[in-house]
């Protein structure tokens, strides 16, 4: 388990968040195949690819040799980010923060580091700057791309851009 932080933010904002990530001393990767690819900058955030990791080099040693976004050494040292997607004009895709509680290695338990905590709460506190945090009734959101009415007429609290939200006001935008 770990720790995450949902959000619906389009790719303009999520590269503001990158640059946080930079300025606290991050190197943004991203997996291409087998491949890691690394950058200083954010020129690497692309509209061809949505999924990032955040890497820490204080937290630890990244292992080429290991893909991203799984349960091993390399989890331990990065947090996981990205923005939203639309797989059509009318589904927003949420994405989130996300970093690991730690993995299993030949040695038992690895926890992560406690940098790596630190950084995640300073991404999280910019992210809610850079989002509003509303109420969307629950006939807005989607479940696996099946539309779901709340018989309770609840609502969710999400984080989303100012001009997703406008978008989502359309009555065939619903989040998924």
């Amino acid at each position: 388990m770990g720790r995450q932080a949902h959000f619906y933010m389009e790719r303009e904002i999520f590269i503001q968040l990158a640059q946080t990530a930079l300025d606290l001393g991050c190197v943004i990767l991203k997996q291409s195949g087998n491949k890691i690819v690394s950058a200083t900058d954010t020129s690497i955030i692309t509209a061809g690819c949505s999924q990032y990791y955040f890497y820490l080099p204080q937290a630890g040693e990244l292992d080429e040799t290991l893909p991203l976004g799984c349960y091993n050494a390399n989890g331990n040292v990065v947090i996981e980010a990205g923005y939203t997607t639309k797989s059509s004009s009318t589904v927003l895709h949420r994405s989130r923060l996300y970093m690991m509680s730690g993995y299993t290695g030949e040695n038992g338990f690895v926890e992560r580091p406690e940098c790596l905590e630190t950084l995640y709460k300073k991404l999280v506190r910019q992210m809610k700057k850079l989002t509003m945090h509303i109420a969307i009734p629950a006939d807005k959101i989607s479940t696996r791309l099946n539309y779901y009415a709340d018989p309770t007429d609840r609502s969710h609290k999400i984080y989303i851009t100012d001009k997703l939200f406008r978008q989502l006001q359309k009555p065939d935008c619903i989040l998924g």
